[in-house]
C-alpha cells in the first residue's frame, strides 16, 4: 500500500465555479515533503456524467473515501484466515470501512 496516499480518506462537498452544481472532493493526509497543513486531494467528482443523481454521486465519493481502509481490512483478513483475536480486530476493521463506504459511519 506504499503506493497509495495515505489514509485516511474523508469527503467533502463542494460547488462548482459557478455555483449550479455540487460535487465531491476526496481528501487525504498532505504527503510528506509538501510543506502545506491543507488536506491533499486524492479525487474528485467533478467530472462525472450528468446522468448520474446526487444520491449516486455521493455513494461514489463514500466508496472512494473508503478505499484505503476495505483494502487494508481485505489484505489483514486474507493473512489472518484463522478464528482469533487477529481475525475478529480484521473483522472489525472491514465492518468498519464497509459502514464508511455505505455511509453508516458514526
Amino acid at each position: 500500500m506504499s503506493d497509495l496516499t495515505p489514509a485516511p480518506w474523508d469527503y467533502e462537498c463542494e460547488e462548482d465555479e459557478f455555483g449550479d452544481s455540487r460535487y465531491y472532493r476526496i481528501q487525504g493526509p498532505t504527503p510528506k515533503g509538501l510543506g502545506t497543513e491543507f488536506p491533499y486531494n486524492v479525487a474528485d467528482t467533478l467530472n462525472r456524467h450528468f446522468c448520474i443523481t446526487p444520491e449516486e454521486d455521493r455513494a461514489n465519493a463514500r466508496l472512494i473515501a473508503a478505499a484505503p481502509e476495505l483494502l487494508e481490512a481485505a489484505r489483514e483478513m486474507l493473512a489472518s484466515m484463522a478464528w482469533g483475536p487477529q481475525m475478529d480486530r480484521a473483522l472489525a476493521k472491514l465492518r468498519t470501512a464497509c459502514d464508511k463506504a455505505e455511509g453508516r459511519q458514526s
